[in-house]
């Protein structure tokens, strides 16, 4: 079954019966057939490199890709032995400043609907977060959608980080750091939507740095390990 699983997931090229988002389905559940059988003993190097694979797999959704780094907290990564992490390191840096960007550009967009209703339209502080009863008066950000993106990618990070080396620990949580802030106050149920709007540019902002700091230090090689699964 472990062999099957890994097959499907490095599978490249989409069956012609099958549309991508359906191959990108089934390998999300082959990816979660790994996940449930070395929860216990953690992943060796091919169900790792498997599963960082997909992470790295830009042919695949924001969504897919952070749902298996999400899940990788179901394994116990302290339990594994001989584990390189530098590929793992690199394509969730990847992943969080592909998810960060976009949820960037979602709160700029969101701030400029806000100003062209400034008018009198919409009022701060009454537009819906989608919960708690709030009637929808306005434009309001997607914030599950951040924090369901940001929580598997700091998932990813945390489990990752049980079989690092001590570079790589320490660049997961530099990574991770910026994005806790930003979780806790899209947590929060009076955070308004608004409020969120230059957090979470900053937040891009600031993991984009990280990201471009790591690569400027490691030079081409790691560009290169980067590209291994675009």
């Amino acid at each position: 079954m472990t062999q099957v699983a890994i097959k499907i997931i490095k599978q490249k090229e989409t069956p012609a019966e099958m549309a991508p988002e359906v191959h990108h389905w089934l390998k999300c559940l082959a990816g979660r057939v790994l996940v449930r059988q070395f929860a216990s003993s953690g992943p060796n190097a091919a169900v790792h490199e498997a599963l960082v694979g997909m992470i790295g797999d830009q042919e695949m959704s924001l969504e897919d890709r952070c749902s298996i780094a999400g899940v990788l907290k179901e394994m116990d990564y302290s339990a594994s032995q001989g584990l390189t992490t530098a590929t793992a390191v690199t394509v969730l840096g990847d992943l969080a400043q592909a998810v960060t960007s976009e949820e960037a550009d979602h709160a700029r967009d969101f701030k400029e609907e806000l100003l062209r209703g400034s008018s009198g339209q919409f009022q701060q502080g009454r537009f819906s977060m989608g919960r708690g009863g709030k009637q929808d008066l306005g434009p309001h950000y997607e914030r599950r959608r951040l924090l369901d993106r940001l929580l598997a990618i700091t998932h990813g990070i945390e489990a990752v980080s049980a079989a690092a080396d001590p570079d790589a620990k320490g660049k997961l949580q530099a990574l991770a750091g910026p994005m806790r802030p930003v979780i806790a106050s899209a947590s929060e149920k009076g955070t308004e939507d608004v409020d969120l709007v230059d957090p979470i540019i900053d937040l891009a902002r600031e993991i984009d740095n990280v990201v471009r700091g790591w690569k400027s230090a490691d030079g081409p090689a790691k560009e290169k390990a980067a590209d291994e699964f675009s």
